[in-house]
């Protein structure tokens, strides 16, 4: 248990583009942001939550758009 518990604390997260090649970077970065381990690099509130989601919509359409 007390291997499990460091792993978990000392290995960062696959970043889910690497996971599943149809999340796109943007999101990923987000959703790391969301499960970082140190508080202090996590979302201090919704508005950066909602801020960085809709830059996530922009690029997204504009990507779109583009091909």
């Amino acid at each position: 248990l007390l291997e499990l518990v460091h792993c978990h604390i000392a290995t960062p997260p696959i970043p889910p583009h690497e996971l599943n090649s149809t999340i796109p970077q943007p999101v990923s970065d987000l959703i790391l942001k969301l499960m970082a381990k140190n508080a202090e690099d996590r979302y201090q509130s919704a508005w950066g939550i909602k801020a960085d989601l809709e830059h996530c919509a922009i690029s997204l359409a504009l990507l779109h758009e583009w091909f």
